[in-house]
This record gives C-alpha cells, sequence and structure tokens, in this order.
C-alpha cells in the first residue's frame, strides 16, 4: 500500500491500520485480500506477530525493512 489515502478510502485505510496494529480483527484483511507477501518497518507491531506465528516465513530483514512470505 502507497500513501495515497485518498485514492483508497477510509474503510481500507482502517483495516490496513487495523492489520498494521493488531487491533481488532487485525488476521482478517490478510487473508480476504490473499496477501503473500508482506514488506513493512521492521519495529513494525504487525512483523512482530507474524513473526511468532505458524504460516509467515521472514525472507529479509535490516534495518530499514523485513520482507515476510506466506507459507504455503
Amino acid at each position: 500500500m502507497d500513501g495515497r489515502a485518498d485514492v483508497y478510502g477510509d474503510q481500507f485505510i482502517d483495516a490496513f491500520a487495523a492489520s498494521y496494529y493488531l487491533t481488532g480483527n487485525w488476521k482478517q484483511p490478510i487473508e480476504q485480500w490473499g496477501i503473500q507477501t508482506i514488506i513493512l518497518p521492521p519495529d513494525a507491531p504487525l512483523v512482530t506477530a507474524l513473526r511468532s506465528g505458524p504460516g509467515w516465513q521472514m525472507i529479509y530483514a535490516d534495518s530499514q525493512a523485513v520482507i515476510l512470505s506466506h507459507r504455503h
């Protein structure tokens, strides 16, 4: 997702924020949208959650970004 909130609308931004910050049913948007790869800053709450649970594998990490891939 890029920074064009006006293009995506409030509902989409709210669902993204719920996943990013682990609020509410945070897994639902990831599953609904069929997300297979996630690129986020290493300190993102979602990164910590996905790395701690099954189903996601870290394929790259540095001080700026972490890339996680959904395991099939």
